[in-house]
């Protein structure tokens, strides 16, 4: 996405754009997605203050929840939820909900990240791990 213009309402459009987006994301119910369009704008991360205090909570709120998830269930979706829940935490900078999903993921090495579930794969854990920065630098 591309930095907010300013001048001629740029900014506030820019920033009515991204709570929308953050909004429409968390309906979703997805932590990827919805930490993916938070990171994406730069609207008001590149300024050393706030203009609109609401929407920039509402924005943080959204990365609190992201950081609070808990672990998934030992199910058939654990690892394709593991698998989430480390993308979000790279986009976030989160190193302990990364490493947590790290260390959930090793064991599966050999499987397909939701393949057990019958409906849904995220590909090779292996894959996944592998795109993990080996010690984090955040």
């Amino acid at each position: 996405m591309r930095p907010a213009v300013t001048g001629g309402g740029g900014l506030i459009t820019a920033r009515e754009h991204r709570a929308a987006a953050v909004e429409a994301a968390e309906e979703l119910g997805d932590p990827d997605l919805t930490a993916r369009v938070i990171g994406a704008y730069d609207v008001p991360a590149n300024w050393t203050r706030s203009d609109d205090p609401e929407q920039a909570g509402r924005v943080v709120a959204a990365a609190q929840a992201l950081w609070l998830a808990p672990d998934p269930p030992h199910d058939l979706l654990a690892e394709a939820l593991w698998a989430l829940l480390a993308q979000a935490a790279l986009v976030l900078s989160d190193r302990p909900t990364l490493e947590r999903a790290r260390a959930a993921l090793l064991p599966a090495g050999d499987e397909l990240a939701g393949a057990a579930s019958g409906l849904i794969s995220l590909g090779p854990v292996t894959d996944i791990l592998a795109a993990l920065p080996a010690a984090p630098a955040f």
